[in-house]
């Protein structure tokens, strides 16, 4: 029993002195809990650290995904109904007239209409609730705005238009003068909020993707672009009443390109191992996958060679506590000589392949042969 503590007691002394001379790259439960089992090269999969935890995590991470995807198209497939509306001749009197104007109550199809804007709200809703307010670093206002953008949108079916304010000049004047009933102007309060959501989205993330290089900053800033342009000239439609229903289409377009881009970001942050405390963020650098393999690795020799070094001292009779009490101060100065070997290969670049695995295991060796003179 005292042969096994004392045992325990030396690996992990091993332990935490191989992980301070790294640095403390990754803190230690979260090390410990959220680090999967991944192959080195060369060396095949390390078998040291329970993983159960991190493929719970990424089996959550997949089925958020999977809602956040499912709630998201099938919304936009309910906000996109005014594809359809050229599709039947005559429904749209005039491009002048907006689209919402054919879900005044009474015109043909405004029920569906209604009901679809409604629909599409709450599943866009759920849709980024799925998502989570922390699926991407630093984008908190982003989900926040298109969560504006989706409740609106659905308040704005719950409450239509009760005149075609944009080809009755009788209605234009009745609502200028607050002479309508109240849903008129909840529908145009919500209108004006919904684009200002999506707006203030777009904003957040086109300055928060600044510089980078990747596709969705690509498509953020082109979305940015668009809305200086357009937001101009939609404005002018509306006060001249000219085109009003084309400009709408330019800009219910964008809004669908801003969603599908905030879910691919989003859903593809869910489906990464975080690696810390069971945070989702950015993919780690491939040369710090390499470091976080060789820390696993230099703990695995260290209690390795613990286990060799108490083998030998018991078969030429020392007292197998005796010698862990003695040999802890010199094991955790291995421990440290170990982290550095194994870390030495990669400190310039991560080798790749059989080379990168030779370079490991011969480190390992040398580790050992010094482990063997001083104990021997």
């Amino acid at each position: 029993m005292r042969g096994g503590l004392a045992t325990g007691r030396a690996a992990v002394a091993h332990r935490n002195a191989a992980h301070q001379d790294l640095g403390g790259i990754v803190s230690g439960p979260a090390w410990r809990r959220d680090l999967p089992d991944q192959p080195m090269p060369g060396l095949g999969t390390i078998g040291v650290i329970p993983v159960a935890a991190s493929y719970s995590w990424l089996t959550r991470g997949n089925a958020r995904a999977a809602v956040a995807w499912i709630c998201g198209v099938a919304g936009l497939l309910a906000y996109n109904w005014w594809v359809l509306v050229p599709l039947k001749p005559g429904l749209m009197s005039s491009p002048n007239e907006l689209f919402s104007n054919l879900e005044v109550t009474g015109q043909p199809f405004a029920t569906a209409m209604q009901h679809a804007d409604l629909l599409a709200g709450l599943l866009l809703v759920a849709a980024f609730l799925a998502a989570g307010s922390s699926s991407i670093v630093a984008g908190r206002r982003e989900w926040l705005g298109m969560m504006i953008f989706c409740a609106a949108g659905g308040v704005g079916g719950l409450f239509p238009e009760v005149c075609a304010d944009e080809i009755n000049a009788a209605c234009m004047r009745m609502e200028l003068h607050f002479q309508l009933p109240v849903n008129q102007y909840l529908h145009v309060v919500a209108g004006i909020i919904e684009f200002g959501g999506i707006t203030a989205a777009l904003l957040f993330a086109a300055r928060r993707t600044r510089g980078d290089r990747t596709r969705i900053a690509r498509v953020y800033r082109d979305l940015a672009v668009g809305a200086y342009v357009g937001y101009p000239v939609l404005g002018l439609a509306y006060l001249l009443n000219k085109l009003g229903g084309a400009m709408e289409a330019v800009f219910f377009t964008g809004f669908t390109v801003m969603v599908l881009t905030q879910l691919v970001e989003r859903t593809e942050s869910l489906r990464r191992i975080p690696l810390t405390g069971g945070r989702s963020g950015p993919a780690p650098s491939p040369r710090l996958g390499f470091q976080l393999t060789a820390d696993r690795l230099a703990l695995s020799c260290s209690t390795r060679s613990t286990g060799e070094v108490l083998t030998r001292r018991r078969r030429s009779g020392v007292e197998p506590a005796a010698a862990a009490r003695g040999s802890e101060p010199a094991a955790a100065a291995r421990g440290s000589q170990q982290a550095a070997a194994v870390r030495r290969p990669c400190s310039d670049s991560a080798p790749s392949g059989a080379a990168g695995g030779q370079a490991v295991r011969a480190g390992l060796r040398r580790t050992r042969r010094s482990g063997r003179g001083g104990h021997g």
